[in-house]
């Protein structure tokens, strides 16, 4: 056996007892193998093979190949410490522990990160928990004179801001749906029946074609017309009923 090829075959046994999980026999320049990828190195690669100096160990998959990792058996160290001293080899050893150790406080940092983002993420979920069970229950409908203060206030506020408009009913239902939120459409005009039977909001029709109403489901029908507009009769400076 060559020299050459012997220095060969001890690096390659080298780097095989350095690492565990194994390395493929010929690497790449991102991940180099056991020997070089010569005519020398495949010769020092396989005489290895043969004499039961390597084994795979596992397999690590590059796209849609897989490739054998090989490493060192009891013959393999047996031969590399009958051939070097052992200094050479615990001190590539000692190299690829600390590596590794520096690997997993790399992970076990990760680690308590992730621990402390899921800790705040519990402490954040168990807050929100908090608030919505103490949050109120939808209050439902009904037909006392709270409702409709609500609404004839909500009515004097717009009038106050929109004094040449009046309330379209989407937007005084949305209100509506706010305060009660179990408040249905059927009742809520229903209210506003009454509040205009009681003298205390005109409901305005709907000037244009009928196609054209932006939320017909909303609009009520008074009479002959079709109300899509509400204002507080005593706010409105044109004292008429539809």
């Amino acid at each position: 056996m060559g020299n050459k090829l012997q220095e060969l075959m001890i690096q390659g046994l080298t780097l095989a007892m350095a690492d565990a999980e194994g390395k493929p026999l010929h690497g790449a320049r991102s991940t180099p193998g056991l020997f070089p990828s010569t005519v020398a190195g495949k010769q020092a690669a396989h005489e290895c093979i043969a004499a039961n100096y390597l084994k795979v160990v596992g397999v690590e998959t590059r796209g849609k190949s897989a490739i054998d990792l090989y490493g060192i058996t009891e013959t393999g160290t047996a031969f590399l410490l009958s051939r070097v001293s052992p200094r050479p080899v615990l001190e590539e050893l000692v190299r690829v522990v600390e590596s590794r150790g520096r690997q997993v406080e790399q992970v076990v940092a990760a680690a308590r990160e992730c621990q402390a983002t899921f800790a705040a993420l519990q402490g954040h979920v168990a807050k929100t928990l908090a608030q919505l069970q103490a949050q109120p229950a939808p209050v439902p409908y009904s037909g006392d004179s709270t409702w409709k203060q609500d609404i004839l206030r909500y009515l004097k506020d717009w009038q106050s801001s929109r004094p040449n408009e009046d309330c379209p009913l989407p937007d005084l239902f949305a209100h509506a749906r706010q305060v009660l939120p179990g408040l249905t459409l059927g009742q809520f005009h229903d209210g506003l029946r009454r509040l205009h039977d009681d003298g205390q909001v005109y409901l305005h029709p709907w000037t244009g074609p009928l196609y054209e109403i932006p939320d017909p489901a909303c609009a009520l029908l008074i009479g002959h017309a079709v109300a899509f507009y509400a204002s507080r009769r005593d706010d409105d400076p044109r004292q008429s009923p539809t």
